[in-house]
């Protein structure tokens, strides 16, 4: 079958009208005729039916016209993807990321383009939990991706970045703000507002409270940092949550935990084998300037 062809009865299920779309492909009406005759002769059935002067779908092209657009989409990505590999200068990352990271990400995909200005490359960006990030990694929905806490899999690269420690916020109008510390052991006397166990940071907290041996005293479980954060705010609770630019620090205080423990590793994770749609050096260059940049990134941030 003509792949041409097939845009042309794309062209004119669009139009449904014949001299419209013969015009906007640049052909004449017997060649725009003659193609969806091919068509139609080779599937068996009629794909547009007359509608007065113009013509319309039938039910059979109604069908057909689903497949044959994402066919073609499919197609054209598949030409840019090769054309990408040609290219060793550009193409696009597919870049994953947890909430851990996305402070630090578009930081040092900066810090990469500003190193490598003879690398055109496009960065596509998805944050999730980290457990589905590493399901997209491993589906090669993604090919980089910057995580907090991931499970070690046989089949992911990790390479530890960072660890952000965990601080206790608190209400500016809660009598703990009072205090710049608190210790372990207290912490089971406040309420906790905390995350769903989907989130990696939950885990975390569970497993540091379960090795100190305090069974903490949850209140609430919301799914992002926004919403805790705002009934932290209204001093409903207390969190365990990273330092960050992004949490209104003038309405919250943060204490540091007395615990080396309280901690939240962050690593860089890549599939180990991958059907790579750039060049292999390409993801090495980019991975080495993260790890380059990493220190004096997080301490900015941080």
């Amino acid at each position: 079958m003509n792949l041409r062809h097939l845009e042309f009865f794309v062209e004119l299920a669009h139009t449904e009208h014949m001299a419209k779309a013969a015009e906007n492909l640049g052909i004449t009406q017997p060649s725009l005729s003659y193609a969806i005759s091919s068509i139609e002769k080779e599937l068996g059935v009629p794909l547009f039916e007359k509608d007065g002067r113009n013509i319309k779908l039938s039910k059979y092209g109604k069908i057909y016209l689903r497949y044959v657009k994402a066919g073609l989409a499919d197609f054209s990505k598949g030409n840019t993807y090769i054309s990408e590999l040609v290219d060793t200068n550009s193409g696009t990352v597919r870049f994953g990321f947890s909430s851990a990271a996305r402070e630090i990400a578009p930081v040092l995909v900066n810090a990469f383009k500003h190193e490598n200005p003879e690398q055109h490359l496009n960065f596509y960006f998805e944050q999730d939990v980290t457990s589905v990030i590493i399901q997209k990694l491993l589906s090669e929905k993604v090919d980089l991706a910057i995580v907090a806490n991931p499970d070690d899999l046989e089949s992911v690269n990790l390479t530890h970045l960072f660890d952000q420690k965990l601080y206790l916020a608190v209400s500016i109008n809660s009598p703990l703000a009072k205090q710049d510390k608190i210790s372990v052991n207290d912490l089971a006397s406040y309420p906790l507002i905390t995350y769903p166990h989907i989130n990696c940071l939950r885990q975390n907290i569970d497993t540091f409270f379960e090795r100190a041996g305090i069974e903490p005293n949850i209140s609430m479980v919301l799914a992002d940092t926004a919403p805790i954060m705002n009934f932290v705010n209204s001093d409903f609770g207390v969190a365990i949550v990273p330092k960050s630019n992004l949490i209104n620090q003038k309405e919250i205080k943060f204490l540091e935990i007395d615990s080396k423990a309280a901690i939240n590793p962050v690593y860089v994770a890549t599939k180990k084998i991958i059907s790579y749609l750039l060049q292999p050096n390409d993801y090495l260059l980019i991975l080495k300037t993260i790890i380059k940049n990493k220190n004096k990134t997080v301490k900015a941030l941080l």
